[in-house]
């Protein structure tokens, strides 16, 4: 039986598409210029929606003024240090960067004068704000504060940990900055291990001093910002049962503190220079008073011992005392905000820096001089 074709069209209209042939008919459907470009912009606002700012603004604590026309970088602390934005301060000192989301750990630099201040901005803040000071080539106003040796053997070595204080009281407050901002002087025979860096009460910074032109002198790269700056570092000595120990500053020095085991002797080269402090922790400690440059502050160290590891029941200033030369105590600072406590997790303890470091460097230390004397 033949069927006539408006029979044929009209029995086609009424099958069931397949949906092969559904995706066809959408795949030639054609969109006008106008919807086009409302669906691109929808979809460029949707991902903006998941984009976010952060902002921020730097002062000058010199002048007091807006710090115009700075340097910002950007750091992201995901799994290292990598620049993600740079920018400028504008004339009100504000600044801003579009990130992903505010959930990452972030570091804002600001390089005022060609010195860099630093500003975490932990997951959730959107808004830092961070201080800059002028630069001085030379300031009276700096002093050190607190100046603690300690000592302890192993073997044919004496381990030192040497911790300085340095507080910059300029007013107004100006970052001294030269060629050799704070230099510390070693014995000759030393031989570094480690070293590190706190700024005021955050960060704490791996840096090996760097030898001076003169025989023992060492000078830390670091600018003397407003405020406090710590400086340690770690050293072994050859060792045959006594040392003749000369520390040398070139600033005002309010104390020195020499701490040392029980069983180890401590002898002053000038009478009457330092006194025995009272200790509950079993180690011998000494102090001066305060120290004009220049002044002599030699003594002599002998017979052999090790300090004893801080208990957790110890107050701050017991664990000061009692602290091993490889495995240097927190240095007392301000009470730790939480953005403090960050700090130290991105960029790292000193005293974690200095127990890897002086601990097995002795110790490999140790194992050579032994062997060569064997």
């Amino acid at each position: 039986m033949k069927i006539s074709k408006r029979r044929q069209a009209n029995l086609s209209a009424r099958l069931p598409v397949a949906p092969s042939e559904k995706y066809r008919c959408w795949g030639q459907i054609r969109l006008s210029p106008v919807l086009a470009a409302v669906l691109v912009l929808c979809l460029g606002v949707n991902v903006l929606a998941t984009a976010a700012t952060l902002k921020g603004t730097a002062k000058n604590g010199t002048t007091g003024k807006p710090a115009a026309g700075d340097e910002v970088v950007l750091l992201s602390l995901d799994g290292g240090m990598t620049e993600i934005g740079r920018g400028q301060t504008d004339a009100s000192g504000r600044f801003r960067f579009t990130v992903a989301d505010l959930q990452a750990q972030r570091l804002v630099r600001v390089v005022h004068q060609g010195v860099a201040y630093l500003r975490l901005a932990p997951p959730g803040v959107n808004l830092v704000e961070v201080q800059i000071y002028d630069v001085a080539r030379k300031l009276d106003e700096v002093t050190a504060t607190r100046y603690v040796q300690r000592f302890q053997t192993e073997g044919d070595t004496l381990q030192v940990i040497e911790e300085i204080t340095v507080r910059n009281a300029s007013d107004p407050p100006r970052t001294l900055m030269n060629e050799r901002p704070f230099e510390i002087h070693l014995p000759p025979e030393a031989q570094i291990v480690a070293g590190g860096v706190q700024i005021g009460g955050g960060q704490r910074l791996r840096s090996n001093p760097i030898p001076g032109g003169e025989k023992g002198w060492y000078y830390f790269p670091f600018p003397l910002r407003p405020g406090h700056t710590r400086f340690a570092v770690a050293y072994r000595l050859p060792y045959g049962g006594e040392a003749v120990i000369e520390p040398n500053i070139r600033y005002p020095l309010e104390q020195l503190s020499v701490v040392l085991p029980k069983s180890m002797k401590f002898e002053a080269r000038t009478p009457g220079m330092f006194q025995p402090m009272p200790s509950k922790t079993g180690t011998n400690m000494q102090i001066t008073a305060a120290v004009k440059p220049g002044q002599p502050l030699a003594f002599r160290v002998s017979r052999r011992g090790t300090l004893s590891a801080p208990q957790g029941g110890q107050s701050q200033a017991q664990r000061s005392e009692t602290a091993r030369p490889g495995s240097v105590p927190e240095v007392p600072s301000e009470p730790a905000r939480p953005s403090d406590r960050l700090r130290w997790l991105i960029l790292g303890g000193l005293a974690v820096i200095l127990t890897a470091g002086a601990v097995g460097a002795a110790r490999a230390g140790t194992r050579k001089l032994r062997g060569k004397r064997l």
